[in-house]
């Protein structure tokens, strides 16, 4: 048996039987990404050479939108019980650099981040908050969804987030009057983005159909335009509007519970704990373990290689903070929770053994 890399749910035959507008108390338009929201925001809001404040274990994918934007980018320790950004580390920036302009928080693996603390921090130092909800469209914090807090906020969809889709975002503000934002319209990249995520990632298993999907990455690679500022300005055609819509009925009608419930699962032991969420609602999706010792790290590793278990690494640190001399990125692991129950139930023999041999 074998588990390979995240495979994404598949939803273009479900229905649409949800009321997007209820769930949010904000304006809102379609972006092509995640990364276009941010792109956007940064220039609504004029970051350029403006100090910004985020979590240093995050998507690298905001880090590169900020330096494109030329946003001088400070790095708050995270949360070892859910690798958030701390609110102390934060409080002690703030503290200390008094030109900070704007807060960039995530709420990573689906699980809310100290939102409301921080919203209130932010307020009384009369600082942009700028919420990225790319992992955790759907959590909530006191029944209030989570995009809801923040100057402006963000979410999208791709196959390895909890909305697991192949292109598009959504970008909340009542700072932002939608209407005057013009784009054009490119429905052929977003036809070619679509093959790929089913060749690549749908079709995972299958060894032709990722040669034939490579071609046509380097296709839209190579004859594509690719660049932030382009990718900022294309129109979400509807078509892909509402394959995402599907997946976040999918998500509001419970079908993704499986995931959070094989998270809690697993019992705790002396060699890594499970990230799960300390606060609110969550929408968790990952199994992501924290090793207390990267030589059980290391030895666990080895053992889903020999078990055909794909695993990753999670994102890189950028700050120094460690663990008792070890850098957190380095005791992070991260593994898909397959839609499919025998390789969820294959994925827990496997680990249950490793723990009692050990």
């Amino acid at each position: 048996m074998k588990i390979s890399k995240y495979r994404p749910e598949f939803v273009l035959f479900d229905n649409i039987n949800i009321d997007f507008n209820k769930k949010n108390h904000k304006n809102y338009n379609y972006f092509s990404s995640g990364k276009s929201c941010i792109d956007y925001l940064c220039k609504f809001y004029k970051l350029q050479n403006k100090k910004i404040v985020i979590p240093s274990y995050i998507c690298t994918d905001v880090i590169e939108v900020l330096r494109y934007n030329k946003c001088k980018i400070i790095f708050a320790d995270v949360d070892i019980k859910d690798l958030n950004i701390s609110t102390k580390s934060l409080k002690n920036i703030l503290n200390t650099n008094h030109d900070i302009f704007a807060v960039l928080v995530a709420s990573l693996y689906g699980n809310p981040c100290d939102i409301i603390n921080i919203s209130d921090i932010c307020k009384k130092r009369n600082l942009l908050l700028i919420n990225d909800c790319c992992q955790s469209f759907g959590a909530k914090i006191n029944d209030i969804y989570i995009t809801n807090f923040g100057n402006a906020s963000f979410f999208s969809f791709s196959p390895g987030k909890n909305l697991s889709g192949f292109a598009g975002g959504y970008l909340f503000s009542n700072d932002i009057n939608f209407k005057l934002i013009h784009k054009f319209n490119n429905n052929s990249y977003f036809i070619l983005t679509f093959i790929i995520f089913i060749l690549n990632r749908i079709l995972i298993d299958k060894l032709y159909t990722f040669k034939i999907g490579f071609i046509f990455s380097f296709i839209k690679k190579k004859f594509f335009n690719n660049e932030i500022d382009y990718l900022s300005n294309l129109n979400l055609p509807n078509w892909v509007k509402n394959y995402n819509l599907k997946l976040i009925n999918r998500q509001e009608t419970g079908k993704f519970n499986y995931k959070n419930d094989y998270i809690l699962s697993f019992p705790s032991n002396k060699y890594f704990k499970i990230i799960k969420s300390i606060r609110g609602e969550n929408v968790s999706f990952r199994l992501i373990l924290f090793f207390y010792k990267i030589e059980h790290k290391k030895n666990f590793t080895d053992y889903l290689q020999s078990k055909s278990i794909y695993y990753s690494t999670g994102y890189k640190s950028f700050s120094n903070q460690k663990i008792d001399g070890i850098r957190i990125d380095n005791l992070i692991l991260n593994i898909p929770i397959d839609k499919n129950i025998k390789l969820r139930n294959y994925l827990s023999k496997c680990i249950l053994e490793w723990l009692d041999v050990n």
